[in-house]
């Protein structure tokens, strides 16, 4: 994902094993990915056709904002496997670049752009249910609107972040060869210099410090980011244990408060006197939480927070980025040991280390096993 190593060889080198490795295993996951593509599109545009089911006061359910959310991270999905991964395959098997600075550029920016927003679309679906925990789970027009404005920064800010690509990479040819490379400014500036010239140290500390920036925004920022929605997401649901999800609204409505304020209380007769006093006062302190937005609704902080652990959509979601932090993870901590020990950096990616990138391709499979799950039980926020 990253090849910024600034060791560039003067002659050409001979193929390594992982590379051979990694070029077929590339070849055979695109052309299977091109049928799962298929696939999910369609399923994607038969789901967007289907009216969103009603909630209990008839408004529409949350389906077409998690549908954004899925269409998104399908659009990234697509762009790691077909344009990363298929020319980084034609680039391994032809073991040199043939597409020109211009090439370079381009493939080093949409492929940044790929890994930026995939990473950004996850831990957006992470804000998305942090939100809905602490606003009392607004959905409906309201929740629809505030979807599509955050998938907009996503986009956006992982198109800001990736701009330095277009300036960072070059086409260059390191021997008298015809043989050319797809590599950094930096990598070839230090091969141009002079062992002994005192700029080297200057120039491998610029090369670290755009490996820490483009290693932060990918993955490790967002990273912080969806854990710390979670964790503080688990903070505020966790003193409602038992996570007891009931169907009807109007049963939960009836033992919200007894369930919170007397869940401890074992005595059957307690029980039966809480239910026969709190009803009422239950139906009451709904009525008032309830705010009339237009194309809005508004559940009551303990009822939004009972049901949140039995959605579709919650359980989707941690899933979702339960996977990618799973897949993703051996990677970027493989690139982030350069940071450590360079020289053990570069036998780790010579012996193997970069196969671990095969893992976040295998993240394109995944996510579509993920959120296809229970499309039809996606109107429950």
């Amino acid at each position: 994902m990253y090849e910024t190593s600034t060791q560039i060889s003067t002659t050409i080198p001979a193929r390594l094993w992982s590379e051979v490795t990694e070029a077929v295993l590339l070849v055979l996951l695109t052309t299977s990915y091109i049928f799962v593509a298929i696939v999910l599109a369609y399923r994607l545009w038969k789901q967007r056709r289907i009216k969103p089911p009603a909630i209990y006061n008839g408004q529409p359910g949350p389906f077409n904002s998690f549908w954004l959310f899925k269409s998104s991270l399908y659009c990234s999905d697509c762009m790691i496997m077909l344009i990363y991964a298929s020319v980084k395959a034609i680039w391994l098997l032809e073991f040199q670049w043939r597409f020109g600075t211009a090439g370079c550029k381009a493939y080093r920016f949409f492929s940044s752009l790929a890994f930026l927003s995939n990473s950004n679309v996850v831990c957006a679906i992470a804000l998305d249910r942090y939100l809905s925990v602490y606003s009392n789970h607004i959905i409906g027009a309201r929740q629809y609107q505030r979807t599509k404005r955050m998938l907009c920064a996503v986009w956006g800010f992982a198109l800001i972040t990736a701009l330095p690509q277009l300036f960072v990479w070059e086409a260059y040819r390191p021997s008298p060869h015809n043989w050319k490379q797809c590599v950094t400014v930096f990598a070839i500036e230090l091969h141009q210099l002079p062992l002994d010239s005192p700029r080297r140290d200057q120039v491998k500390l610029y090369s670290m410090l755009y490996e820490a920036y483009h290693q932060a925004m990918t993955f490790w920022v967002p990273l912080s980011i969806t854990i710390s929605s979670y964790v503080r997401m688990m903070s505020r649901l966790i003193p409602f244990w038992p996570f007891s999800v009931l169907h009807s609204y109007e049963d939960e409505r009836q033992k919200t408060l007894c369930t919170i304020f007397w869940s401890k209380i074992r005595d059957k007769m307690n029980s039966l006197f809480c239910i026969a006093l709190f009803r009422r006062k239950s139906y009451a302190s709904q009525q008032s939480a309830r705010v009339p937005l237009a194309g809005t609704t508004r559940h009551p902080p303990t009822t939004a927070l009972r049901r949140q652990l039995g959605t579709t959509v919650f359980k989707n979601a941690c899933t979702i980025a339960l996977a990618h932090v799973v897949l993703w993870l051996p990677y970027n901590i493989i690139s982030l040991s350069r940071f450590v020990d360079e020289e053990f950096y570069e036998i780790v990616s010579q012996n193997g280390g970069n196969l671990c990138e095969i893992l976040i391709l295998l993240n394109c499979f995944v996510n579509p096993i993920v959120y296809s799950g229970g499309l039809n039980n996606g109107n429950r926020v």
